[in-house]
């Protein structure tokens, strides 16, 4: 009896025991088609920053997928670095037209960085001359959709810097050097997994030996032929 009580006085009080609420999700706050800006209300959601914003959210989350995906541990955490200074960018654009006191912007120390990374990379790999076809790793192929979203953030953003809506004009540069980051992730993962970079099929070209063929060699055949005879018409 006196050890069940003894039990119980262990157990801590249902009024002692908070309960963590979730964060709402569904705030329907966007259902007229505006949305919130850090600082600013009732901002369009065709806004050109929440464009921006929208397509490095996309970004980010192709990164987690590589990141996610990778087995190397060094890989994890130079992409996992890239999404948190992708953030940064995020909150910059968010509030570019009223800083808050004492907001982090980016700066040249964050692009130094990442160009200096790259270039410890690219002295470990030996990058293709010329055009890659994305594939040859699941990972190097995700991180290639990273760097097209990424170019893209980087088109509309050179759009806002150029209209004076971003001051900063590291933005602009930063997304350039992660984009370019990006391409030589992608190849260094390809490396790390032994795969050589696909090439694009030219008339005539032989893959290189680590490629895998697509098609069998009667099926090739035929589609070439077929390519020749598409030129004639």
């Amino acid at each position: 009896m006196a050890e069940g009580n003894s039990e119980t006085s262990k157990r801590p009080e249902r009024s002692m025991v908070r309960r963590r609420r979730n964060p709402r999700v569904t705030t329907r706050t966007g259902d007229t088609g505006y949305t919130d800006l850090l600082g600013e209300k009732d901002v369009p959601k065709y806004d050109d920053r929440v464009e921006v914003l929208g397509t490095l959210d996309e970004a980010n989350s192709a990164l987690g997928v590589a990141r996610a995906m990778t087995r190397h541990q060094r890989l994890k955490q130079i992409v996992y670095d890239l999404q948190s200074n992708l953030y940064l960018v995020m909150a910059e654009i968010a509030t570019v037209d009223r800083l808050l006191p004492n907001q982090p912007t980016v700066s040249d120390e964050q692009i130094g960085s990442v160009e200096e990374l790259m270039e410890e990379i690219k002295n470990q790999i030996e990058l293709p001359h010329g055009f890659i076809t994305p594939g040859a790793t699941p990972v190097g192929a995700m991180l290639d959709v990273a760097r097209g979203v990424v170019r893209r953030a980087e088109r509309l953003t050179a759009y806002l810097t150029h209209h004076g809506a971003i001051p900063n004009p590291r933005v602009l540069v930063f997304l350039n050097r992660a984009s370019d980051f990006l391409f030589v992730l992608a190849r260094y993962e390809e490396f790390l997994e032994g795969r050589i970079p696909d090439r694009p099929r030219r008339r005539g070209h032989q893959p290189h030996p680590g490629q895998e063929m697509l098609f069998a060699e009667e099926e090739l055949a035929t589609l070439q032929a077929m390519g020749r005879q598409r030129s004639q018409m």
